[in-house]
């Protein structure tokens, strides 16, 4: 395509010229995403054609509908697989409700109005975090220069879970796990990285004693040193006798990888045996050990570093649940 600086400046905004080999000139109508439209070889009835894409391109407005779908086909694919399922029904949930608006109309209030109207209050703040994003997105890709109406907008009220996995607790739900889940469990513990994540490393990540893996909701890149107690759970979950081999460190008898349903039917299962054992109801769940690997690490740098953040605030705010510190004196 010939730039306009050269052979296309009798040409009207947006319409270029490509010279072919045979001395052929086409014409085109370049669309804001780089696409172009062809108008053809005769250069009066492309500029009639050019006049009616023109207009209609002047007179659509771009509304937040079009602003959602373009993140959902743009930038929603780069987000790991759970982000990707949470955020798409997010995002049916504001098309509802801000789609046939303009960027420009949108206000603070607005966003203080859906926070008031969801029933699902927490919800209600992740969802307009997604806005937030997405607005943001709109400033950058040039629908609007309007400030983000999200901004100084008061979430719900929301406190972190607090809930902190005592070892007597966690090692009575041990006793009664499968051999499996029970591998997941420890290693989670360890590791500090999400169950989900867990059910889906290889054997093939191990890469001279260290595992080498990838956060599937940050994208962010890590290696945990297979030493300590960590090799010997490793060793033992990979080298347990099947009725087939696996490529999971993570298996079942059969040698397949943990579901999320698999997984949530034997923690259930465990927990309910150990509550049984007891005679009081064991609460925790599985993600809640994330937060005891947080909070059981020496400092918040180490906690910081195991979690992967990129920042302490989460990782205090968050997962150090029940810090101990030192007196004064």
């Amino acid at each position: 395509m010939v730039g306009r600086k050269s052979k296309n400046h009798h040409l009207p905004q947006r319409m270029t010229a490509r010279i072919m080999a045979s001395g052929k000139i086409l014409y085109y109508y370049r669309l804001r995403d780089g696409k172009s439209i062809p108008l053809g070889d005769d250069l009066n009835a492309a500029k009639i054609k050019w006049a009616e894409l023109e207009s209609g391109a002047v007179n659509k407005k771009t509304t937040m509908a079009d602003i959602f779908a373009r993140y959902e086909k743009e930038v929603l694919p780069q987000k790991g697989s759970k982000t990707q399922k949470d955020q798409g029904n997010q995002l049916k949930l504001l098309v509802a409700a801000f789609g046939h608006a303009e960027p420009n109309q949108i206000q603070p209030k607005h966003i203080r109005q859906y926070l008031d109207r969801r029933t699902a209050k927490i919800a209600a703040n992740r969802e307009v975090a997604l806005f937030s994003h997405v607005f943001n997105c709109a400033r950058e890709w040039g629908y609007t220069d309007k400030i983000n109406p999200v901004e100084g907008v008061r979430k719900n009220k929301e406190r972190p879970r607090d809930v902190y996995v005592e070892d007597e607790d966690f090692h009575l739900v041990l006793k009664h796990c499968t051999p499996e889940m029970a591998d997941l469990l420890e290693l989670a513990y360890l590791t500090g990285q999400r169950p989900g994540d867990i059910r889906k490393w290889r054997k093939s990540q191990i890469k001279d004693g260290v595992l080498q893996l990838r956060q599937d909701k940050t994208q962010k890149r890590m290696g945990l040193r297979i030493v300590g107690e960590l090799a010997d759970i490793i060793n033992r979950a990979i080298n347990r006798p099947r009725s087939a081999c696996s490529l999971f460190i993570v298996a079942t008898e059969k040698g397949e990888p943990l579901t999320q349903p698999m997984m949530r039917d034997r923690f259930n299962d465990a927990r309910d045996a150990a509550s049984a054992e007891v005679g009081y109801k064991v609460k925790w769940q599985v993600r809640d050990i994330r937060a005891k690997a947080a909070t059981d690490s020496q400092s918040l740098l180490d906690a910081q570093s195991l979690l992967g953040h990129e920042s302490p605030t989460t990782t205090k705010r968050v997962y150090r649940r029940g810090e101990i510190v030192k007196p004064l004196k």
